[in-house]
């Protein structure tokens, strides 16, 4: 086990809150979620909050942590005994490596968890954190499936909860972690997860209002959400400017995997007969998947592939298009990208997948309603390149929106006075 620990802080604090996630925002595939809990975590400690950022990993080939008013402790959490082990023994081994890493630390009034995959849920009884107040927010489906995308991979076609504890384990054996679990235990794990969200955890934050009915047709109790609707930061030094060149440009930005639907995408695209040009920014993800789609599109000058880039340069990658489209195939639950996108006034081209129809009636988001087809996206172009949007910069009013909804976490933390700066 290693730990890791980088800590700045003098000012006097009303809460000490542990935030959990798999990751940091700077490791190796780290994503929309970590970058959601490093937002987090800065504004509640300008609200005075004391944050430590517990993640899981090694520090090996990590990149620096950026020093800051937060404490950050990184675990290696070391495997089971054997690779047949039971999920409660593997939880066990964790909770024993998360209560030897949290022994100095002082107590914890709140435990927030943004991700779960790697630690599971049994650390929660380490006596440092038994009866700190503990809430969640939910940005997929880990809690009630094992590939967190209630997608089955076979079909890849959604699931509807309840899904069998067969279908379950299934899918698991094809997938990336190729779990070796039965239907008894797998349904044992899943039972588990619900119940202790349903009596633990005080609050939930989920991203969309079909992810919200999703998870309580799983067993969730609604009671405990207290929002459905994805709030992200954005930085402060982002405007809505016009892209500087007469040339059409569409952006794909996302993991290469697909259920986000870049091959769809690129179908699309190479069919469409329009001068427009597509930048595709991935990330890592299915390494096969990925050469495929840029072995696809090699022959098509129109398509650039761009490496990764930071969120710094995101807003000028963003102002610089005509649109960002999103072909995701699966329930997308908001991709913090979109809700820039959206921030900026930059039009969104999106799949009219269920966990996206709440925003059919927002302003400069255009739905694909048949985004299997690569016709329909097509079609979209055509649409788009006639009418463009007016390009409204709305940063402001959702920097007040995110303002609000740090505010609110907050006061379920039970929180003290807060600082003159909300972050």
């Amino acid at each position: 086990m290693s730990v890791s620990r980088t800590a700045t802080s003098g000012a006097p604090q009303w809460r000490h809150a542990l935030l959990v996630s798999n990751r940091f925002e700077v490791d190796p595939g780290a994503g929309g979620t970590e970058m959601l809990t490093a937002d987090l975590a800065a504004a509640l400690s300008a609200r005075r909050v004391s944050v430590t950022w517990l993640a899981t990993g090694d520090d090996r080939n990590a990149p620096p942590l950026r020093p800051g008013a937060v404490t950050r402790m990184r675990v290696r959490v070391p495997p089971a005994a054997s690779p047949s082990a039971s999920w409660r023994t593997r939880e066990d081994v964790v909770a024993r490596t998360v209560e030897d890493a949290l022994r100095e630390a002082p107590r914890f009034d709140v435990v927030h968890v943004t991700h779960f995959s790697r630690l599971g849920l049994g650390f929660l009884d380490v006596p440092p954190l038994r009866d700190a107040t503990t809430v969640a927010t939910l940005t997929d489906y880990t809690a009630v499936c094992g590939d967190y995308q209630l997608v089955h991979r076979r079909a890849g076609r959604p699931c509807a909860p309840p899904v069998a504890p067969g279908d379950c384990v299934e899918c698991l054996a094809q997938g990336t972690a190729r779990w070796r679990i039965d239907a008894a235990e797998y349904d044992d794990w899943r039972s588990r997860n619900v119940r202790l969200l349903n009596s633990r955890f005080s609050a939930l934050w989920v991203q969309t209002p079909h992810q919200r009915r999703l998870l309580v047709d799983a067993g969730l109790d609604d009671g405990r959400i207290v929002s459905d609707r994805a709030q992200y930061a954005i930085p402060a030094s982002w405007r809505r400017q016009q892209a500087g060149t007469d040339i059409p440009t569409l952006l794909f930005l996302g993991r290469a995997s697909p259920e986000k639907g870049l091959h769809v995408l690129l179908d699309a695209f190479a069919a469409w007969p329009g001068s427009a040009r597509l930048l595709v920014v991935t990330t890592a993800d299915d390494g096969g998947y990925e050469r495929t789609a840029r072995a696809a599109a090699a022959g098509d000058g129109r398509v650039e592939w761009l490496n990764p880039v930071g969120r710094d340069e995101l807003g000028d990658l963003l102002n610089a298009a005509t649109a960002l489209v999103v072909p995701s195939q699966w329930d997308e639950n908001h991709p913090m990208v979109m809700h820039y996108a959206m921030a900026l006034g930059v039009p969104v081209v999106c799949s009219a997948v269920p966990s996206l129809t709440h925003l059919t009636d927002v302003a400069d988001v255009r739905l694909v309603e048949k985004h299997h087809d690569p016709a329909s996206w097509t079609r979209a172009f055509d649409e788009l390149m006639s009418d463009p949007g007016a390009g409204i910069d709305r940063t402001a009013e959702f920097r007040k929106a995110y303002s609000d909804f740090v505010k609110a976490i907050a006061d379920t933390y039970g929180e003290g006075e807060p600082a003159e700066n909300d972050g």
